[in-house]
């Protein structure tokens, strides 16, 4: 391969690879992409290179532009996460334009130079200077769309998430079209270690692509995982708007009451007008509390957890002695962790009531480096038999609807297992308790062990 064939088969390939990706998202009018995505966009340029002059040496013409254009559907598919069909619909369009620039310009070429189509394809010279002339029009091209501010695709829109649908069909496709190929090596004669070489770099760039979508399905997991967080964090406010609502409500009404006993103007009205107010503001300290356990959305979920217990004249105890703060958890695996716990306790009162002592605690402490985060109930004991087996998935004690039940306490394990925590179940007589334990962030309590907070909120 002398230098002229080089420009043309691998210089200006790549040249064209970044071209199509530069207008398929000017297109989109997604004109930071590149900028944004360079390891994207090199990843995309290469394959595109390296894969153009395979299928250009080793497919019989006629099929590689055929096969060129397929793998070009499905990897800018794949490298911007649009959908196959707005994929299809860009590239076309840009190959078009492509086609016509091209057959253009060899016309006129030919016109000028007085050349003929045989001297255009065997003549490297010639084809290196009509491969400059065709890449400026395409390069001008793409300067006037990204210049440009009109939205040419309205309707269409790319991050649309198909990028693992993009990637198996890419697998099936490239392993098709090397089967395709094989014939027609064999029967050619090409250079085979040449073949092994393109073959691996190509396998190489694909690899590189399942990174990119195992990268993004993370990205839109942690993306949804916080979007659901948010809209539990926004229930327990509604929860706690509707509470007020209701206490507004009640209040007027004890208002009422208490006007109407100072009107009857009965001799011992101060000391029931008394009695009646100690027992409602008794009742409004029980029904809902503020917590500061050092992140918002537990705060949130504490609050409507104790209007819960009240409800169900259940004692809630919070204690958090050391806030959240000091470990290291994802939010979403936090709420989790902490509000199943305190579910199974309400659960384990609610099934089993007792007369007295109906407590529901949590609380948190340091020891020996070590953060710990203990939910407990006054409910029955638990026997060494259940706690052997309480994590298991699918495991319940409840016998209707066990189909629904038995998943809570697996996903908590696993949740704190996940963030390299550990919990353990102790039950007696007097309660059972569920303690998690979790490692320090460093530097949050060796080195400002004097400035912890501390959060009493019981």
């Amino acid at each position: 391969m002398n230098l002229y064939s080089f420009v043309n088969e691998i210089l200006f390939a790549g040249f064209e690879g970044f071209l199509i990706l530069a207008i398929f998202v000017n297109l989109f009018y997604k004109k930071n992409f590149i900028r944004e995505n360079i390891l994207k966009t090199s990843v995309f340029v290469c394959s595109y290179t390296v894969f153009s002059y395979w299928a250009s040496t080793y497919t019989p013409i006629g099929y590689h532009t055929i096969i060129i254009a397929a793998f070009m559907v499905i990897s800018i598919s794949l490298i911007t996460s649009s959908h196959l069909i707005h994929s299809f619909i860009g590239i076309m369009i840009i190959s078009i334009s492509f086609m016509m620039i091209e057959s253009t310009v060899i016309m006129i070429f030919a016109i000028f130079k007085e050349v003929n189509g045989l001297d255009i394809i065997n003549n490297p010279m010639i084809k290196f200077e009509i491969s400059i002339l065709i890449k400026t029009i395409e390069l001008l091209l793409s300067f006037i769309i990204y210049k440009s501010k009109r939205v040419y695709f309205k309707e269409l829109s790319i991050n649309s998430g198909n990028s693992a649908i993009a990637y198996l069909l890419l697998g099936i496709f490239l392993m098709g079209v090397f089967i395709f190929s094989i014939n027609y090596i064999v029967v050619s004669k090409a250079n085979m270690i040449l073949y092994e070489i393109l073959i691996f770099f190509i396998f190489v760039l694909f690899i590189f692509c399942g990174i990119f979508v195992y990268k993004e399905k993370e990205q839109l997991l942690k993306t949804k995982h916080k979007l659901h967080l948010q809209e539990e964090y926004i229930k327990n406010i509604e929860t706690v708007m509707g509470i007020i609502r209701q206490e507004k409500h009640d209040f007027m009404n004890h208002i009422n009451t208490i006007h109407a006993i100072c009107s009857l103007k009965k001799p011992n009205a101060i000391e029931q007008i008394d009695k009646y107010v100690n027992k409602l503001t008794n009742n409004v300290q029980k029904s809902y509390h503020y917590y500061h356990t050092g992140n918002d959305y537990v705060d949130g979920l504490l609050a409507v957890k104790s209007n819960f217990a009240f409800q169900h004249d259940i004692s809630f105890e919070v204690d958090f002695e050391d806030s959240l703060n000091h470990i290291d958890l994802d939010e979403y695996d936090l709420v989790s962790i902490i509000s199943n716990l305190i579910d199974n306790a309400f659960e384990a009162i609610i099934k089993n009531k007792r007369l007295e002592d109906e407590v529901v605690s949590v609380c948190t402490y340091i020891e020996d480096e070590i953060y710990y985060l203990s939910i407990a109930n006054t409910g029955p004991p638990i026997s060494q038999e259940i706690i052997n087996k309480i994590f298991d998935k699918g495991f319940s004690t409840k016998q209707r609807n066990k189909g629904d039940h038995g998943l809570g306490l697996y996903i908590t394990k696993e949740t704190v297992q996940k963030n390299k925590g550990e919990i353990i179940v102790l039950s007696n007589e007097n309660e059972t308790q569920f303690l998690a334990k979790f490692y320090l962030k460093e530097c949050s309590y060796g080195e400002n062990i004097s400035k912890h907070h501390k959060f009493n909120t019981a």
